[in-house]
């Protein structure tokens, strides 16, 4: 590569690089949203490593620069914790000699990522990372990532509301729910949490990437895209990438679980259409826009539930995710 023009050798990387940075679903997003940015990324802010086997790509409290993407081989990674655990601001790290328990376990295979907070938050590594067999990974530098951003500033607004709704995300996180080598958080609950303007941007990116693959539809049926669009704008759900470059549409309710000291449940019962009753009785439910689940929760208590609200007594909050495939796309 040394011996090609700078912009051959950019293009190049590009070639080689790019399947593999776009896998991440924030890359994959800002290559929606700016045709360049993919070459710019793989020429500043990505370089090639190569590991034996045995090899070490990090030990336990080293500060981490950026993150890795595996393309080849695979690694062992091991997470160990400290009595008690330390951890300084945002990064999760150790004192000197207090390393002391293994407590996770995974092998990272070709098209995973390892750190990726680390490119959003300061971030010293959880345990260590070795390969199992002749390996080769990309290291995104998180310095280099950032002046990439500097060059594109709309990127730059939109990725700073990303990294708030990381943050605020992470920073309720327990320790057994934080490793190397899993995003901590999943992307599509960060773009839910992001200010509106900016998870709009997000969205559209997505939904431009569904235009894409189904033009034709775009032709003879744009209403649904419209549909889409208005959803998005509205804050009815999102559309957001996972690790599979796959296009999802997330949408949010807020339930309510009321038990009583006997065990029996509050439960709703609705109405059809043609005024039978459904058969199937559902939990007292909200449909998030633009709200956290606190705040639809206060919603929902507030509506036919007011004369509750004051014998409510909270226990806990667990979250829940359904999935199915569209059948329009």
């Amino acid at each position: 590569l040394e011996m090609r023009t700078p912009a051959l050798r950019s293009e190049l990387r590009k070639d080689m690089w790019s399947k593999f940075v776009l896998t991440n679903p924030v890359f994959r997003a800002w290559d929606h949203l700016d045709f360049n940015i993919a070459e710019s990324l793989c020429a500043r802010a990505v370089e090639p490593i190569y590991m034996e086997p045995g090899g070490e790509l990090f030990n336990p409290n080293s500060r981490a620069n950026g993150a890795f993407v595996v393309t080849k081989g695979s690694l062992g990674y091991t997470k160990v914790v400290s009595s008690p655990d330390v951890a300084k601001g945002h990064s999760m790290s150790f004192s000197s000699g207090e390393i002391d328990r293994v407590v996770d376990c995974h092998v990272v295979r070709a098209g995973s990522w390892i750190a990726q907070a680390a490119m959003w938050i300061p971030w010293n590594f959880l345990g260590t990372a070795t390969a199992q067999v002749d390996s080769e990974l990309l290291g995104l530098s998180g310095e280099a990532l950032r002046k990439v951003l500097a060059k594109h500033p709309h990127l730059q607004t939109i990725m700073r509301h990303y990294v708030e709704a990381f943050e605020n995300r992470f920073s309720v996180l327990n320790s057994d729910q934080i490793n190397d080598v899993s995003p901590c958080v999943e992307h599509s609950v960060l773009i839910y949490s992001m200010e509106h303007k900016s998870r709009m941007y997000m969205c559209f990116a997505a939904l431009r990437a569904l235009k894409q693959r189904h033009a034709f539809r775009s032709l003879v049926g744009g209403e649904l895209f419209e549909r889409v669009e208005h959803d998005i704008t509205a804050g009815v759900h999102c559309l957001s990438f996972d690790d599979n470059g796959n296009v999802e549409r997330v949408k949010r309710t807020v339930s309510l679980r009321l038990k009583r000291p006997d065990g029996r449940l509050l439960m709703q019962v609705y109405r059809q259409a043609n005024g039978a009753m459904d058969k199937e009785p559902k939990l007292p439910s909200y449909a998030l826009t633009n709200e956290e689940p606190e705040e639809g929760l206060a919603r929902l208590l507030s509506g036919d539930f007011t004369l509750l609200g004051s014998s409510v007594t909270f226990g806990q909050v667990s979250s829940y995710t359904h999935t199915r495939s569209s059948r329009t796309y």
